[in-house]
């Protein structure tokens, strides 16, 4: 900080204490310019005025300038060593800039100078509780409790302390006594919530965030809320709760598919879907008609349904029952337009089109249907070659059954007026792929793709882009990559990446670009290059960066075998679910390794050999039948796998999200080529590489099932552990391994 100038001119003491206090009245009311000019002023005539030193120090540390207000309140210090509310002040900025030990020892000074002050006991205890020394944090609350009983935000604190020290029914204690002096407190609420439901008390958990919703509608509040509804089945029918979920799926709030547990088993409570799933279910294998499937009025209340209208819109619905109904439905659409029927809604007709388009047109038809539908496509086409009109209800039966981008007349579509349903489908099925075609033709390549195996994987995702996704959940400010990390694993130590500009992250293997775009948005800094194989992929990544206005992500063809040609390092690498569908994933892993700088972190994702028992035994009726990896032979499958039920030896696949469409289904049991692992073998080439492991990122209740397994694992790192832990709960990581590592240095 440049020094204040001095001053020759007389300073009446006076005027200089009244000019102080209408810069406070200005600082305290947020009107922080005028405060700072007048904190200047009065410097400039009183350099050494330790009170304007130290208020204008706090004024930098509200705007989150924390070095400067660190000198700033530093020199007030020095000025008047005897200022509690320096010493005070400065041990929070110290704080916020990651200086603990420091801090702690500003707040000793000030404890000394003011041994009575409840908000220094707090903001020590904030500071210990980072460092991970909770019982100095724990006691520090304690005594902060102790001089001011109702001090809400010290409980909250002191639960959230005595929660990551496992002593969770004190936690409790501590939040519920929080909530008695403030009910709508939000944090305490949020807090509370995701106790609860690591605790396995879902409907209290449950209860206190959607609390905290009616308080405040903010991003945390909604992603509370998200989080703990998506694993709850309901069973009985709760109106405000469709209306959430209505929005959660719509805005969103998160990712829309994790929303299919809570919002299936509410559409299915729904009395007239109730009926119309029965009878679907219940003539399965046959197809039913409208007349058969459609009560009196029952197309009406379904085109009604919000929730409904909702899902299939933003998600493939992942339920065999459901998908029993929507099958019929799809035939009971293409009759009707096939007869020439009126429907005047169309809402329920139009969305079941676009719930086709993302699930890849995955319902199986026998061949007299596909016949009609093909029949009603020609017929179309021709209709728009000779100019004369086209039936709206026509049109969504041909955009149920194939996809309308392929017709060769397809922008002729574009050309008339039609309503919002139809309008809606068009963008999706006409407007959206050809701006994806558009996209790939300014994509870069990073060398050939020459490896026999990279080649076949690269077939089927240009065949069959995975995943097919809608919506991207907006999430809270960016946060730095250190801070992602204390965040995650708060008992591990590693070494600070210490960036949060100019942070070069490379996605190897991004897909449809979901994950390279959470990395771009919740990253403070992040330059992300994003490789994949496919070309049709990328389009989509691309587009859905566009969608979202992201500037800060370059989208690149590549082979993980031969990244090393691009000459560049990274500060992170994340490769989810890719090095196991290379030929050797430990050369994928080399190669990346050798891209990441010293300290560099990796996120990581590989199947489980236990984890995916149920995808090998399919395969093998795959392999018995001879089903090969296209469209037809997948609904064949399906349909096999279906007609068995529920009850069969193939439910475990059933419950799978990636069973519920063509591409997905394609990528878990046809895949060209996998390796699956077990977690001696993951440690063995994460330390041929030099890395070491951080951490799994895994739900909390697993966690902490974990935790009381081996409570003197406190970092939850000890692969031998985890190993023994798998074993018994082979289903642990059906989402695949996914964990962190670092690069020694």
């Amino acid at each position: 900080m440049s020094k204040h100038p001095s001053s020759t001119t007389f300073v009446n003491p006076k005027a200089v204490q009244a000019q102080l206090q209408q810069a406070l009245s200005f600082h305290q009311h947020g009107k922080f310019a005028e405060a700072e000019q007048l904190y200047r002023a009065l410097l400039q005539q009183a350099p050494k005025h330790y009170e304007a030193l130290h208020f204008y120090g706090v004024l930098h540390c509200q705007r989150g300038q924390f070095e400067t207000a660190l000198e700033l309140i530093s020199e007030a210090v020095s000025m008047n060593p005897s200022f509690p509310d320096a010493h005070l002040n400065r041990g929070i900025a110290l704080h916020e800039l990651r200086r603990y030990d420091e801090a702690v020892a500003s707040y000793d000074r000030a404890i000394k100078l003011k041994p009575l002050s409840p908000e220094t006991f707090f903001n020590r205890g904030n500071t210990l509780r980072v460092s991970k020394r909770y019982d100095e944090a724990v006691a520090s609350y304690e005594k902060a409790l102790k001089l001011k009983p109702v001090f809400p935000q010290a409980l909250l604190n002191l639960g959230n302390a005595l929660q990551s020290m496992n002593r969770d029914a004190d936690a409790l204690t501590s939040y519920e006594k929080a909530l008695v002096y403030q009910p709508q407190y939000v944090e305490a609420l949020i807090s509370y919530s995701h106790l609860q439901r690591s605790l396995g008390r879902s409907e209290l958990a449950l209860n206190a965030a959607m609390r905290a919703l009616s308080f405040a509608d903010t991003v945390d509040t909604r992603a509370t809320f998200f989080n703990i509804v998506k694993s709850i089945v309901f069973l009985d029918r709760h109106q405000p709760m469709e209306s959430l979920l209505t929005r959660a799926l719509s805005e969103p709030w998160g990712r829309p598919y994790e929303l299919l547990t809570p919002v299936i088993s509410l559409i299915k409570l729904d009395p007239v879907i109730e009926e119309c799933v029965s009878k679907a279910v219940h003539a399965w294998p046959q197809r039913l008609e409208a007349v058969e499937l459609f009560i009196a009025g029952s197309l009406e209340a379904l085109a009604c349904s919000e929730l409904l209208l909702c899902m299939l819109q933003n998600c493939q619905s992942c339920d065999p029952d459901l998908e029993k109904f929507l099958s019929d439905s799809r035939y009971a659409l293409l009759q009707l337009a096939a007869k020439g029927s009126a429907v005047e809604d169309l809402r329920f007709f139009g969305r079941l089109a676009q719930q086709c388009f993302i699930n890849e047109y995955v319902y199986y038809s026998n061949d007299a249907e596909f016949a009609l539908a093909q029949r009603l496509k020609d017929e179309m086409e021709q209709s728009l070659i000779e100019g004369s009109q086209v039936s709206p209800l026509v049109l969504l039966a041909v955009a149920s059954y194939f996809p309308l981008y392929l017709l060769p007349t397809a922008k002729q579509l574009l050309d008339r007026v039609w309503a919002d349903t139809i309008n809606e489908v068009l963008v999706q099925q006409i407007v959206q792929p050809f701006e994806e075609v558009k996209h790939r033709s300014g994509i870069a390549r990073i060398a050939t793709i020459q490896n026999e195996i990279s080649l076949s994987v690269q077939h089927q995702y240009e065949e069959n882009p995975y995943p097919r996704w809608v919506k991207y959940a907006s999430q809270s400010a960016p946060m730095s990559v250190d801070d992602f990390l204390h965040r995650e694993f708060p008992h591990m130590s590693f070494h600070p990446i210490g960036k949060t500009a100019d942070v070069d992250i490379l996605i190897a293997g991004c897909g449809t670009g979901m994950q390279a775009i959470d990395v771009a948005s919740n990253f403070l800094g992040a330059k992300v290059l994003a490789v994949d194989l496919s070309l049709q992929s990328l389009g989509y990544a691309v587009r859905k960066s566009h969608e979202l206005g992201l500037t800060n992500i370059e989208y690149a063809q590549a082979d993980i075998l031969e990244i090393g040609a691009i000459g560049r390092y990274f500060d992170v690498v994340e490769s989810v679910g890719v090095l196991h569908h290379l030929k050797d994933p430990f050369q994928g892993l080399h190669e990346l390794v050798n891209l990441l700088k010293p300290g560099g972190v990796m996120k990581l994702g590989f199947y489980s050999e236990l984890a995916r028992s149920d995808v090998v035994a399919t395969r093998k009726l795959i392999a018995e039948k001879g089903y090969g990896a296209n469209a037809d032979d997948i609904r064949k499958l399906r349909y096999e796998i279906l007609s068995e039920g529920e009850a069969g030896k193939f439910a475990g696949v059933m419950a799978l999200r990636d069973f519920y469409s063509i591409g997905e289904c394609r990528d878990l049991l046809f895949h060209v080529q996998e390796h699956r692992f077990r977690i001696p073998a993951l440690r063995q080439m994460l330390e041929d590489c030099g890395l070491q492991f951080l951490g799994f990122q895994l739900a909390p209740h697993i966690l902490k099932r974990y935790a009381e397994r081996f409570p003197e694992d406190r970092t939850k790192t000890d692969l031998n552990n985890w190993d023994a832990f798998e074993m018994e709960n082979p289903a642990t990581f059906i989402a695949m391994y996914q964990f962190w590592v670092q690069k020694r240095r």
